[in-house]
């Protein structure tokens, strides 16, 4: 029986954090990609915070992802259910890229933001912390060998391109791919 996003949010204490580190990027990037390919991504380091999480939290059940999957998303914009392509949203904000290609049947693999405030909002709205600063070459060992999204400093979208990104990006996903 599918379990309600909201109620793992809520025992879980899911929040972007304010913290430096990823744990909570990787739990929740695991808990939408679950069911493909782009999950082993993120399952061990989503396996080991969700550990971190039941002993902080004094969770008496194993930490183990049957207990919270599959997930009612019951969230504003839930991902696609029969996706018609993959992409990543890099410099997110607070998703509007990520809605519009939702919306044309789009699966999102992988977030990364660094503004705090964003970053909360997005996970409001699509059940998913981004990572932090893709800037950062260790928030980039992701799956990259699929259709890149991601506005340039300027917010002009970009598809499939590296057009208007910072030198230090295609540079990154290159030695990432």
């Amino acid at each position: 029986m599918p379990v309600k996003y909201s109620d793992i949010r809520k025992k879980l204490k899911i929040e972007a954090e304010k913290k430096p580190g990823e744990g909570l990027a990787h739990l929740t990037h695991y808990f939408q990609n679950h069911k493909n390919g782009v999950s082993e991504y993120f399952k061990s380091s989503a396996k080991e915070y969700l550990a971190e999480l039941h002993e902080k939290l004094k969770i008496v059940e194993e930490p183990d992802f049957q207990y919270y999957l599959p997930i009612k998303w019951d969230i504003p914009f839930p991902p696609s259910t029969n996706p018609k392509f993959k992409f990543i949203d890099l410099f997110a904000g607070i998703g509007g890229i990520r809605l519009a290609y939702q919306n044309l049947g789009g699966k999102c693999v992988f977030t990364s933001e660094w503004n705090e405030q964003a970053k909360r909002t997005y996970e409001a709205n699509f059940g998913e912390v981004p990572f932090g600063d893709a800037h950062n070459r260790n928030n980039l060992g992701v799956p990259l060998r699929v259709g890149l999204s991601a506005p340039s400093p300027a917010q002009k979208p970009i598809h499939n391109s590296f057009t208007g990104l910072s030198a230090s990006i295609p540079h990154a996903i290159q030695a990432a791919a």
